[in-house]
């Protein structure tokens, strides 16, 4: 997602009114949510890291289980989410230059709809992103939908397959579809004059 806005309050305002309409409700919803950033990432607590489980174990694609040790010994800014003195999110994101990376999140499953917290911490980045001077947050490859709606666009990528024995060279050709991302198509108008 590009960022041409200077700040958040611009970023709503230059929506179209359904999808200003549909963040503003959560935002509401989520009203009631402490955001902190941990200061030090030794903070990561193993509460925290539940919620990253859980977010894992609803996930359809399951790659690798990471372990609380990574997220205590990352160079990520985690932002996190809490209600009744309980962290019920967080998110985190890489900081490159311009360039905002949305890394890994986790959240209460049971509570999401209580606070809207997935769409809570997308706009959370948002923000962080506008407020910081970010130019280009990239969301990563979950949830296209959520993140095309907030004015994000799918960027292509290609992998490219080789092996020296021809025979195996054969074989990833005649079954690349077993490998390759079936993209859907979205076209969501998201801003009034069509920049964020």
């Amino acid at each position: 997602m590009d960022i041409k806005c200077g700040s958040f309050e611009d970023y709503m305002a230059g929506l179209r009114a359904n999808y200003r309409y549909r963040y503003n409700k959560a935002l509401k919803l989520g009203k009631p949510l402490q955001k902190r950033i941990l200061n030090d990432p030794s903070e990561f607590t193993p509460e925290m890291y539940r919620l990253y489980e859980q977010t894992f174990e609803n996930s359809k694609y399951k790659l690798e289980k990471l372990s609380l040790e990574f997220f205590r010994n990352t160079i990520s800014k985690t932002i996190v989410f809490n209600a009744d003195g309980a962290a019920l999110a967080f998110v985190q994101l890489i900081e490159n230059g311009k360039r905002l990376i949305f890394e890994f999140g986790g959240f209460d499953h049971a509570r999401c709809h209580t606070y809207d917290l997935y769409i809570n911490m997308l706009l959370e980045i948002v923000r962080y992103a506008c407020e910081n001077g970010f130019r280009y947050i990239d969301f990563g490859q979950t949830a296209e939908e959520a993140k095309l709606k907030l004015g994000g666009y799918l960027e292509r990528k290609n992998l490219w397959l080789w092996h020296s024995n021809r025979w195996l060279r054969w074989i990833f050709q005649k079954n690349t579809n077993m490998v390759a991302y079936r993209q859907k198509e979205y076209c969501f108008n998201v801003f009034r004059d069509g920049n964020p």
